[in-house]
């Protein structure tokens, strides 16, 4: 089955959507490292803090043989499979986010392409329009400020011819596309 890659009109959109998935993208690379960094702990350490937490060495039993204690072992057994589930749901986050951030950086590293095949007042319109809700008389005004001057229709025309050049550029597929619109949807939830 040959791959379907969006319409025009799909990439506006996520063209449109580009600074709400860089900031996504900053959140789930915080996340990332959050999790990296509680999967580091080393249970031992864990089991530690929760056993000893709130008492002082000569508060704990002593045994005078080398068996333990029933409730020590029963706690300390308790312990570890807790540690053993926060770990595989810790797991299942890290292998959630990593696909999540893959999403968003395929498409995005695909649009920056296109972007860059454009030139400086091609990329300034779009980005206007798109990423900073300009008017197009707005953009006109702008543009006009850098000598740059386009009557309205001039810029819309252009605005829809270069977001084509970059859809053909981009090669988003459906699939893609899918995924970072599902992430978005799931936040906005």
């Amino acid at each position: 089955m040959a791959k379907q890659y969006i319409r025009p009109e799909e990439m506006r959109e996520l063209f449109t959507l580009v600074p709400l998935l860089k900031n996504i993208k900053i959140s789930l690379d915080a996340d990332l490292k959050r999790l990296t960094d509680y999967k580091k702990d080393s249970d031992n350490d864990y089991i530690e803090g929760l056993t000893f937490s709130n008492f002082e060495l000569s508060d704990m039993p002593h045994s005078n043989t080398n068996a333990f204690h029933s409730v020590t072992e029963t706690g300390a057994l308790n312990y570890k499979q807790v540690i053993k589930n926060e770990a595989k749901e810790v797991k299942k986050a890290l292998k959630e986010i990593i696909k999540e951030i893959y999403h968003i950086e395929i498409v995005l590293d695909k649009i920056e392409i296109g972007l860059n095949a454009l030139t400086q007042s091609q990329s300034d319109i779009l980005k206007l329009k798109y990423w900073q809700n300009y008017t197009w008389n707005e953009i006109v005004d702008s543009l006009k400020k850098n000598n740059i001057f386009y009557s309205k229709s001039q810029i819309q025309r252009i605005a829809k011819k270069e977001i084509i050049k970059i859809n053909v550029i981009a090669l988003i597929n459906m699939e893609m596309y899918k995924n970072v619109k599902e992430l978005i949807n799931r936040c906005i939830e």
